[in-house]
């Protein structure tokens, strides 16, 4: 599996510039939309893929930059989603309530501590 810095820094080297400008030009339009401009390359598997994966046909599409936002964003909300169960699942344990309940006694104590100290003064 390649490292999300992995996977960009590759997508700014020459060797996939000039792999995906050949892709390109032998490209008519979107595969989605079919608009002929603003057209780049999107790996279906992204970062997740291994590096044979990055020029494998089957892991690329061509489309434009509209539906490319389009597909990164599901992607993003994908992941968001997964990442909001794990932390609700944080929140909901055990551990969790005794974190809070630890946090509470100490500000409860340190709002007595400042009060006794205003007391004093």
């Amino acid at each position: 599996m390649i490292t999300y810095e992995e996977y960009h820094k590759f997508l700014r080297s020459k060797k996939w510039k000039k792999f995906s400008k050949k892709l390109l030009s032998q490209v008519k339009g979107c595969s989605i939309c079919d608009k002929s401009s603003q057209l780049l390359v999107h790996h279906l598997s992204g970062s997740e893929s291994s590096w044979e994966d990055l020029f494998n046909l089957k892991n690329l599409k061509v489309v434009c930059r509209t539906c490319h936002g389009f597909l990164t964003w599901r992607i993003h909300k994908k992941n968001f989603l997964m990442a909001k169960k794990r932390i609700l699942k944080i929140y909901k344990s055990k551990a969790w309530k005794t974190y809070l309940k630890e946090k509470a006694k100490e500000k409860a104590y340190l709002k007595a501590l400042k009060r006794k100290r205003k007391h004093i003064h």
